[in-house]
């Protein structure tokens, strides 16, 4: 897997745009493992689909329909993983280190829509959902 340096922008509503990209001396086993992973599962995906599944095509996610951008972040405590639309160019499978939570990483990545802090803060603009169970 090829390693590069560049700078990531995140624009609402859009998939990520990277660009300063440089080539660097390679990232650690585990990283690149979880990318080659994801690559392999994006693939296996795409077979089944136009094969023996193909009937369900209709019914998967986007991200295993349409080979699209997988960004992985390795966090100090967890893996971030966003799929995006490769708008039409090879798709690719960028993997970052990032010395930062989880809980931050996912919150910039997904554009506010993923809290995971130990104690949750929604902000009044953030879509909710409400689970309840009808009595009988």
């Amino acid at each position: 897997m090829q390693t590069k340096r560049g700078t990531v922008e995140i624009r609402p509503g859009k998939p990520l745009f990277f660009s300063n990209e440089e080539d660097v001396p390679g990232l650690t086993d585990q990283v690149n493992n979880v990318g080659a992973a994801l690559k392999a599962y994006r693939r296996a995906a795409a077979e089944l689909l136009q094969g023996k599944y193909s009937h369900l095509s209709s019914i998967a996610p986007t991200n295993l329909r349409q080979a699209g951008n997988i960004f992985v972040a390795h966090c100090s405590d967890g893996i971030f993983v966003r799929y995006d639309d490769s708008e039409g160019e090879e798709p690719k499978v960028r993997v970052a280190e990032l010395d930062d939570t989880l809980a931050n990483v996912a919150l910039q990545f997904s554009e506010q829509v993923i809290y995971l802090d130990k104690d949750p803060f929604y902000p009044e603009s953030a879509p909710k959902i409400t689970l309840g169970v009808a009595g009988k």
